[in-house]
């Protein structure tokens, strides 16, 4: 039976392609995104997550950080410095070894532009043997978890033209770009030299399909084995499908409500209380997410509380204080 899986409301592109199991064919991936460009800060998640291409940090499946291509962390006594070990294994799909000089370079590019890497407080990043030193202007807990984002993906110098502009994408993943035609489709192919081992893929294709109903009618008829992101209408036609596994994984979304507290309506504070307490967000969450179960009871969701550390306010999902060491 061919199995081919729907996911609805999830970005998770590609987040657990096998490793070290052999596949008869090509896997086939289609989903909404497009590829806008081959600049990281554009569509870098697509890169990322179909693992072309990685970061120095990386998180698993519980949120917390883990190493990526940096194979440990540590950050100085006065918090501004924080010092990335990068692999000695990794080699850029070109077979050039991924060395600091060439990782400092490809995250000074990500500090220039409009990335994550520009709102932290990064004062420098340069090489130091095989480490990668970010220096800071002020200590700044929650550094490792900005380079989880994909606008920080280490690449090849042979990905930049002289003038630093990304020409292509020459990563470090265990799958090497094959042919990337923007706006829609990305073909890849196993790197055979990837530190994390053998891929169990041999090729995978990428399609960007912006209408849902077609992603829909690619399930059901087997054009594609992995379909991303279904609209609710579909969703019980496609469970009711013996041949399909229909997977549902949510997203954080959010829908603000917003009053002028300086209109004689809500300027005192009893009646916005009153507003928000006739607020059915169980009927909205039904309506929008079709899940009740969901609807907001604070204004931070779990996710994103903090808690007090040494060097400031860290999310509370960190399981481990940031000043200390992190190893495989």
């Amino acid at each position: 039976m061919r199995i081919v899986k729907a996911l609805f409301l999830t970005l998770a592109l590609g987040a657990s392609l096998p490793i070290g199991h052999a596949c008869a064919e090509a896997l086939k991936i289609a989903g909404p995104w497009e590829i806008a460009g081959i600049d990281p800060a554009q569509t870098g998640y697509i890169f990322s997550r179909l693992q072309v291409a990685e970061t120095l940090v990386t998180a698993d499946r519980q949120g917390r950080l883990v190493p990526g291509l940096a194979e440990s962390w540590n950050v100085s006594g006065d918090g501004l410095a924080w010092r990335f070990t990068l692999r000695r294994d990794a080699l850029f799909h070109d077979g050039s070894p991924v060395t600091a000089d060439a990782a400092a370079a490809s995250l000074n590019r990500a500090l220039a532009g409009v990335g994550v890497l520009s709102q932290a407080p990064v004062a420098g990043i340069e090489s130091d043997g095989q480490d990668v030193v970010i220096r800071l202007e002020k200590p700044f807990s929650a550094l490792p978890a900005y380079l989880v984002h994909f606008s920080t993906i280490v690449l090849a110098p042979s990905s930049f033209d002289a003038a630093g502009r990304v020409t292509g994408i020459v990563g470090t993943g265990p799958y090497k770009v094959k042919r990337l035609t923007p706006p829609a489709r990305l073909e890849m192919e196993a790197s055979e030299s990837w530190w994390g081992g053998k891929p169990g893929i041999a090729e995978v294709s990428y399609l960007a399909v912006g209408q849902g109903e077609t992603r829909a009618v690619m399930a059901e008829s087997g054009e594609a084995d992995l379909v991303f992101s279904m609209l609710p209408v579909s969703v019980d036609r496609l469970k009711a499908d013996p041949k399909l596994d229909v997977q549902i994984a949510t997203i954080p979304r959010t829908r603000l409500l917003k009053l002028n507290a300086a209109s004689p309506f809500f300027d005192e504070v009893e009646e916005r209380q009153a507003v928000s307490l006739a607020l059915d967000r169980a009927g909205i969450a039904k309506v929008i997410l079709r899940n009740p179960a969901l609807a907001a009871t604070q204004l931070f969701p779990p996710a994103t509380r903090t808690a007090r550390c040494k060097w400031g306010w860290c999310p509370a999902s960190i399981p481990s204080c940031p000043t200390r060491s992190a190893r495989s």
